[in-house]
């Protein structure tokens, strides 16, 4: 029962890792207004930037995620996780020192 936890648990950590990377991509094409125009059909035009395939991908994972909600709940169990272990680790440093 263990095992199935601690997998279970990274699975959490490594869908959060990978949908927040897709959000920062996202997040970053935005704010610097690097992909201006985004189409259904097409997905995200860079004007043939370098960046273009990996902005596409990224658009699409956070799309996957807030449309099936899987990645998205992996995710947010990941953050409680990174949270409750943080916790516990503080705790455990302070009780050594």
């Amino acid at each position: 029962m263990r095992t199935v936890l601690t997998i279970l648990r990274m699975l959490c950590y490594v869908a959060f890792a990978v949908v927040g990377a897709a959000t920062l991509v996202i997040a970053v094409t935005e704010t610097f207004n690097l992909c201006p125009g985004f189409s259904a059909n097409t997905g995200l035009s860079c004007g043939g930037a370098w960046y273009e395939g990996l902005a596409n991908a990224a658009m699409g994972l956070v799309m996957l995620s807030l449309l099936s909600l899987v990645p998205a709940v992996l995710a947010i169990a990941g953050l409680i996780f990174a949270i409750v272990d943080l916790v516990r680790w503080r705790r455990r440093r302070a009780a050594a020192g």
